[in-house]
Formats: structure tokens, sequence, C-alpha cells
């Protein structure tokens, strides 16, 4: 299959998995139609061959701008078929140097160690309150308000104020303590 057909089209997906020019990914393309606007667009999906996915060489990236809820960014995307294996990126190699941190988030050490405490203080939440109410609850509703109290203080930016290091039991944010009720 020559290297001559580009294909331009819309491509979301987690920044840890942003296609670099030269890539080979598989890719799955279809052709949509905007629901707001009627207009036909592009679609370009990562997917693995036996989903429908097919190898590309990734001719160009090209940042929208445009961040999901869920934390996709998307890129406009010049791509050409091609029978060259899927190149697949060393997964203990960080795509985030370190010099493009942002400075208010400090390292992503730092800024996972909050997110994790974060989450653990949700945890904690559901347990000192939630749970004392209601009683014995299935995996999938502890994951759902789980998920929700952790959602809606990521929303707040409370990740931010949670410490660096990991909270013990023992320490401040125990939520059933006196001095900290939540």
């Amino acid at each position: 299959m020559p290297d001559t057909e580009i294909i331009k089209g819309l491509h979301t997906c987690k920044p840890i998995n942003t296609p670099h020019p030269d890539d080979i990914k598989t890719f799955l393309v279809t052709n949509e139609t905007s629901q707001r606007t009627g207009n036909q667009w592009t679609k370009i999906v990562g997917k693995p061959p036996d989903q429908g996915g097919r190898p590309y060489k990734v001719i160009s990236v090209k940042p929208t701008g445009r961040k999901d809820n869920y934390g996709n960014v998307s890129y406009n995307l010049e791509i050409s078929p091609t029978d060259a294996p899927p190149t697949h990126q060393n997964p203990r190699q960080s795509v985030f140097p370190a010099q493009q941190c942002i400075p208010s988030q400090g390292t992503p050490r730092q800024f996972l160690m909050r997110e994790c405490n974060l989450y653990c203080l949700a945890i904690d939440a559901f347990n000192a309150t939630i749970l004392t109410k209601i009683g014995d609850v299935s995996d999938q509703m502890f994951d759902a308000i789980v998920g929700r109290l952790y959602t809606a203080a990521s929303k707040q930016n409370l990740g931010m104020q949670m410490p660096e290091k990991p909270v013990r039991e023992d320490d401040e944010f125990e939520p059933d303590s006196e001095e900290n009720p939540i």
C-alpha cells in the first residue's frame, strides 16, 4: 500500500497517547456528520487491528486547544495508510519532560501524591458519613459514590491543597477525629 493518500481528521486521546509525526499507529477512520451543523468531518480513533484499526503513518499533529471533561485532548491529524508495523512508545519513558511541569502544580510525582491523598480522603469521607447512615453497600455503589466525591473535589481543585506526602491514618486528615470532622 503506497504512502500517497493523506487523510485529514480529528483525533482525541489522553495526553500520554499523543501521536507524533512519523509514528506508525493503528487507527479506525470514519466519516461523521455533525449533529449541530450537519457538516461532514473525519473522525480518527486509535483502535487495535482486531477492532478495525489499520496502520497509518502520522504526517502532522496540530493541537486544537480543546480538552473534554475526561482529560482527553484533541488534535487535527494528517495520516497516511502504510504497511509498516505500528511503533510503540516505551511505557517506562515519560512523555512529559520535567521542564514542562506547571510550576503551580510542582513535579508530576507531587501532583500524583496530592491526587492519591484526595482520593483517600474521599474514601474516608464515605466511610465516616455515608456508610454510617446507610450501612453496607455493593462494590459498584461504593465505586460510584467515592468516584462522585472525588470528582466533585477535583473540580473544586482541592487536590492542590492536599499534602505531597502520603497521609497516614494517624495524620491530621483522619475524617472521624473530633478536631477534623468531615
